[in-house]
């Protein structure tokens, strides 16, 4: 199997961490009236991309940095619980985090499956990583070491993943035209490129360096979302 579509099966939103199961968000945008319409949507998106989602793309590329450089167990599990820390002091919502580390442990159960050759074996079942649920930027970063991707692919895995679910989760709650949908996503896509870029460039620095691009909107829509009863989405 080609790296090309390991890199796309990772990136599947129908994976258990993805649009059919989270919103990123945007289920609470719609019913703000922050997202109403495909423009405010593309809007909201862009938003998204260069504040939550930078600093997830950034983390995705330090572990996978970190999973394929770091062989020596002992060693290991320390880069991953100071990546861990920054990441917590970085997502300042507790719905926010808990929301991602359930999507990081199912996200690292589903690599088992999509990585063949039994390289994600141990990611899930006994992760370097010191726990069964990191952040999930922390998991696509793993999974994609384990499929011999490099860092800049975990990084536009991320920054895809973190567009294209909530624009999907928009498309069911506002019946919108899955054309035009598309097209908002593809018109992000040299942002992400770019994004994925910079994460790559910086893995060098270590998660100290960390972009905190803090994004209080999106930290108050989550935390009003997981009060809600009605909601269609896990987040």
């Amino acid at each position: 199997m080609t790296a090309t579509v390991l890199a796309l099966l990772l990136a599947d939103s129908r994976l258990p961490a993805g649009a059919h199961a989270h919103s990123g968000g945007a289920e609470q945008a719609v019913e703000e009236a922050d997202v109403r319409d495909v423009r405010s949507l593309a809007a909201w998106l862009a938003g998204r991309l260069a504040t939550a989602v930078t600093v997830e793309a950034h983390a995705a590329a330090l572990a996978c940095d970190v999973a394929s450089s770091t062989p020596d167990a002992v060693r290991a599990p320390a880069r991953y619980a100071a990546l861990d820390a920054e990441l917590d002091a970085r997502l300042p919502s507790p719905a926010v985090r808990r929301a991602s580390r359930r999507q990081g442990e199912q996200y690292l159960r589903a690599a088992v499956a999509v990585v063949p050759g039994g390289a994600a074996g141990r990611a899930g079942e006994d992760p370097a990583c010191g726990r069964r649920d990191p952040h999930l930027c922390v998991a696509v970063g793993i999974a994609a070491a384990a499929a011999g991707l490099a860092p800049r692919t975990a990084a536009a895995i991320v920054a895809y993943h973190g567009v294209s679910s909530p624009a999907g989760a928009a498309l069911r709650l506002l019946g919108l035209d899955p054309l035009e949908v598309a097209a908002t996503v593809a018109a992000l896509a040299p942002a992400c490129d770019a994004l994925s870029e910079r994460a790559a460039a910086a893995v060098a620095e270590g998660p100290g360096a960390l972009p905190a691009h803090g994004a209080p909107a999106l930290d108050r829509l989550a935390e009003l979302h997981c009060r809600r009863e009605d909601r269609l989405f896990a987040s």
